[in-house]
C-alpha cells in the first residue's frame, strides 16, 4: 500500500527538492526531465535508459508525483528530485537554470507554468500518437524549441500551424513513440497473447478517452450489457481523468456489473495485463486505440461519439487529424444509436482480423517513425541539443 502524504508532508518534501536542485552543479542540471505524473515516466524511461548507455552525464528527473518510481532510483547517474504541484513548482519553472529540459506537458507558457528566465532549451515528447491540432488546445506547442515527432503527421501539422500563425520554426526530430516500442518488446518476450477462442468467448477491452461526450459517459452501461449478454469477456479500463471528473459514472458501471464473472474493472494504468490478453479493443477518440492496434495488430471497434475537440480553430489547419483518418483502416465505426448491435459488429470484425492485420501493419509503417528504435534516436537528439547549447551562466 502506498504511503499517504499530507499536504504538509508534500510541501516540505517539495521544499527539500527545491533546495536540492539549487545545490546541483551546472553539469548535474544540464539534462532535466520533468515527470508530471505517473503516466509521464513510461515515455521517458526508454530514453533515459539509452542516455545512461551513451553518456556519463548526470540526468536529473524532477517529478510532481510523490510516488514516482524515479524517487527510488539507485543509479547514481540519475538525480531524482520531488518538486510537488503547488506554488514551489510554479516558482521552480520560472527560475530553473538548466541546459535542456524535456517534458510531456503541452501548454507551456499558456497557464501558470512558464518558460524559465534562463535560456533553457525546451523539448516536447508526445504522450499520444494523435494529431496536434484537434485533441490539443490552440498554441499547445508554440513555446517549445524542439518537438520529438511521433510520425510525419506531426511534422506536417506543426509546420502548417507555424505558417498559419506566423510562428518561428521549431526544431523537429523524427522520433517515434517509446510506449509503442516498449509494448512491442513486451509482446515478444514475457507476455503470452491469448489463444483464439470461439467468437462469443473473445476478450474485449473497453479503453476510451474521457470527457462529457466519452464512450463511458454516453453509452457505457448499454455497451457493457450488450457484450456480456452475448457471452464476451469484458474489461473496462477508464482513462485516469474519468475517475477525477466523472466518478459517479464509473461507480455506476462497477456496481452494476461487478458480480458478473465475465466482467473486470481496472483503473491501474501501469498494468498491461488486460491490454495483452484482449483480442479486440473498443474505444472512441482515445490514442490508446492506436497503441493497441499497432502493437498487437488487432482491430478496434470505434464508438462514434462526438469528436474530442479541444481547439475550436483546428479546421483552419487543412489536414485531417490522424485519429480521424485511421479509424476505417484499423477498425470499424459504430454509432451510439446502434449500440445494441455491438456484438454483431465484433463478430464481423473478428472474422476479418487477418485483413485488418495487414492494414494495421501498413499504417504503422507509414505513420510512426523509428519503430523499435525511438529511444536510441531520442537519446542521440538530446545529446546533440546539449552539445550545441551554451552551458548555464553560472
Amino acid at each position: 500500500m502506498k504511503k499517504k502524504y499530507s499536504f504538509i508532508d508534500k510541501f516540505f518534501k517539495a521544499w527539500q527538492g527545491f533546495r536540492k536542485f539549487n545545490t546541483l552543479t551546472d553539469k548535474e542540471r544540464s539534462i532535466v526531465f520533468y515527470v508530471e505524473d505517473e503516466t509521464s515516466w513510461v515515455h521517458f524511461s526508454p530514453i533515459i535508459k539509452e542516455l545512461t548507455k551513451k553518456t556519463q552525464n548526470p540526468i536529473c528527473c524532477v517529478t510532481s508525483d510523490p510516488y514516482d518510481s524515479s524517487l527510488e532510483e539507485t543509479n547514481p547517474q540519475i538525480i531524482p528530485i520531488y518538486i510537488g504541484d503547488g506554488v514551489l513548482r510554479t516558482i521552480f519553472f520560472k527560475i530553473i537554470d538548466a541546459t535542456v529540459m524535456i517534458l510531456t506537458m503541452p501548454d507551456l507558457q499558456k497557464f501558470h507554468l512558464k518558460r524559465s528566465n534562463y535560456p533553457v532549451k525546451y523539448v516536447y515528447i508526445f504522450h499520444s500518437m494523435v494529431s496536434t491540432h484537434m485533441n490539443y488546445r490552440k498554441g499547445a506547442f508554440d513555446h517549445y524549441d524542439t518537438i520529438f515527432c511521433v510520425g510525419p503527421h506531426h511534422e506536417t501539422e506543426i509546420r502548417a500551424t507555424e505558417k498559419l500563425y506566423g510562428l518561428p520554426p521549431k526544431k523537429l526530430i523524427k522520433h517515434g513513440y517509446g510506449v509503442l516500442d516498449s509494448l512491442l518488446e513486451q509482446s515478444h518476450q514475457d507476455i503470452q497473447l491469448p489463444t483464439v477462442y470461439a467468437k462469443n468467448k473473445l476478450r474485449i477491452l473497453i479503453a476510451p478517452s474521457w470527457g462529457p461526450c466519452g464512450l463511458l459517459e454516453i453509452c457505457g452501461v448499454e455497451l457493457i450489457n450488450n457484450l456480456l449478454s452475448a457471452g464476451y469477456n469484458v474489461t473496462v479500463r477508464p482513462h485516469p481523468l474519468t475517475r477525477w471528473h466523472y466518478p459517479k459514472q464509473l461507480d455506476v458501471i462497477n456496481s452494476r456489473f461487478k458480480h458478473n464473472i465475465e466482467f473486470s474493472y481496472e483503473e491501474n494504468i501501469c498494468s498491461h495485463e488486460s491490454f495483452f490478453s484482449s483480442h479486440l479493443m473498443i474505444s472512441d477518440w482515445s490514442g490508446a486505440a492506436m497503441e493497441f492496434a499497432f502493437c498487437l495488430e488487432r482491430p478496434i471497434l470505434f464508438i462514434d461519439v462526438p469528436q474530442k475537440n479541444n481547439n475550436p480553430e483546428y479546421e483552419k489547419i487543412l489536414l485531417s487529424p490522424l485519429e480521424v483518418k485511421l479509424r476505417t483502416q484499423i477498425g470499424r465505426i459504430l454509432s451510439p444509436d446502434s449500440i445494441d448491435q455491438a456484438d454483431k459488429f465484433i463478430e464481423k470484425i473478428w472474422e476479418e482480423r487477418e485483413s485488418f492485420g495487414e492494414d494495421i501493419r501498413a499504417a504503422r509503417n507509414k505513420w510512426v517513425h523509428n519503430v523499435k528504435s525511438s529511444a536510441e534516436k531520442g537519446s542521440i537528439a538530446i545529446l546533440e541539443l546539449l552539445n550545441n547549447s551554451k552551458p548555464p551562466m553560472k
